[in-house]
């Protein structure tokens, strides 16, 4: 037979005490010698000490100054210093006013009166459901710790539902006529079932509801707040739409609706002109809505109006130079009914003083007639205009141009590069309508400018985009 001793003992705090004797292993404070002054932080407490077991700090109890009820008891140690009656003896019958308790005793702290739950045997017997044409009433819900209550349609659709805050009795009134079925479910505290209860009840509905007292039904009168509705589908009424016509009353009896007036809209009425230093274009009311904008010749929009434009748009005192015009008429949604689009010229205006007119010689010559002075107006190619299509254009594909109006002039057709460079040039003579087709494949994709120029001045231009496919 061997004895081990076990080797060294564990001392976490390192103080030279086996954890085993240690009343605090993880303080090398502790244990202390009994009666070593401490703090035991209680107030009521006088000469703290540490006790025998090295560790606990006790004091004595401070003398009893305070008794308010004059019961002995200190009132640092009284439940209720006011009442001389508390403390009581731990278990002395008591009242803890709920009446869902039974045996209620004073408890522990002398001063606490508390009962335990009265346990009664629920029974789904005690259950009352009653009904009338319109409603359903249910008792006895307070039976059992918690109800559950549930009431729906034929269709499922759910009138009621209540589960913990169902009150004892409850009512569900202004039910249709029409078959219902009732759940009713009795849990204990804990939601352990008691007892269910299902019941289908057949109501029958009663007299309608009629706030309008029309003799219609609420539920078959589209508004039952107003007696002249519903009116026979057909009757003419006004929907207050003023792009509608033929309004009538609808098949549900209350809506009022009209067909949408179609616009008849003439894009002969839609006119472009120049007169004098002023571009005119009329015909602008001639649709629901319009558009128009105007560029000149460095493309900079100097005009542009979108459903607000006047039956009229006058642009006066323009400078000289071709400017592009493109007006739109559009129906109430906004789409396109039609669309003119022109490049139009503003000439120089020569004033002739009258100076220049020698009066009271008949030999005398009018400016206007004088060989010697040219007066080249832009009323010959006012007309003329240049369609550009596709645009943008694909590279590999063929680009038309179709010049018109040309008035048998000599004119020229050049296409520039987005740096100015000259790359494609086409001279017409004597024709009042010409047409290209010209490739573009060797060319990069970029923006390019289309000119129809005479005498080096520019009448029509239109910027060009290519793109490669």
């Amino acid at each position: 037979i061997i004895t081990l001793s076990g080797g060294p003992c564990a001392d976490a705090d390192m103080d030279g005490i086996c954890a085993e004797d240690d009343c605090d292993d993880n303080d090398a404070n502790f244990p202390m010698t009994a009666g070593t002054p401490c703090d035991d932080f209680n107030s009521n407490t006088i000469n703290d000490q540490i006790q025998q077991d090295g560790c606990t700090c006790l004091g004595m109890p401070l003398p009893c100054t305070i008794d308010n009820d004059g019961d002995g008891v200190c009132g640092f140690e009284d439940c209720d210093d006011n009442n001389p009656q508390f403390p009581m003896a731990v278990g002395t019958p008591c009242d803890d006013g709920d009446t869902t308790t039974e045996n209620d005793e004073i408890q522990s702290d002398g001063c606490e009166c508390a009962g335990t739950p009265i346990t009664t045997a629920a029974d789904c017997d005690d259950i009352v459901v009653n009904n009338d044409d319109t409603s359903i009433s249910i008792s006895g819900l307070d039976s059992a710790p918690i109800s559950e209550v549930a009431v729906w349609d034929a269709e499922g659709e759910k009138y009621f539902y209540c589960v913990e805050n169902c009150r004892p009795s409850e009512l569900i009134e202004n039910l249709g006529a029409g078959t219902y079925f009732i759940k009713i479910k009795f849990f204990e505290l804990d939601y352990e079932l008691i007892c269910e209860l299902e019941v289908e009840i057949v109501l029958s509905g009663g007299p309608c509801t009629d706030a309008d007292m029309d003799g219609i039904c609420a539920e078959d009168d589209c508004d039952d707040n107003d007696a002249n509705f519903p009116m026979a589908a057909g009757t003419a009424c006004d929907d207050g739409d003023v792009d509608t016509e033929n309004d009538q009353i609808q098949s549900d009896g209350c809506t009022c609706a009209g067909t949408p007036i179609v616009v008849t809209v003439d894009c002969d009425d839609l006119t472009l002109r120049v007169e004098d230093d002023n571009i005119i274009v009329e015909g602008l009311d001639a649709s629901p809505n319009s558009f128009l904008e105007v560029f000149n010749d460095n493309w900079d929009k100097i005009f542009k109006c979108a459903g607000d434009c006047l039956p009229t748009e006058t642009l006066s005192n323009l400078s000289p130079g071709t400017y592009f015009v493109n007006a739109k008429l559009l129906d109430e949604n906004w789409d396109e009914l039609c669309e003119e689009k022109a490049y139009l010229t503003v000439e120089d205006v020569m004033i002739i003083q009258s100076s220049q007119i020698q009066s009271g010689n008949n030999s005398s010559t009018n400016a206007w007639e004088n060989p010697g002075l040219i007066f080249h107006t832009a009323a010959d190619l006012s007309e003329a205009n240049m369609v550009v299509y596709p645009n943008p254009a694909i590279s590999n594909d063929l680009l038309f141009i179709q010049l018109n109006n040309l008035n048998k002039a000599n004119v020229t057709l050049r296409i520039y590069d987005n740096f100015g460079k000259l790359i494609i040039e086409k001279n017409n003579e004597g024709t009042d309508q010409a047409k290209y087709e010209l490739e573009l494949d060797q060319y990069p994709a970029g923006l390019y400018l289309v000119s129809l120029e005479r005498d080096g001045r520019r009448l029509v231009s239109e910027k060009l985009i290519l793109t490669r496919d």
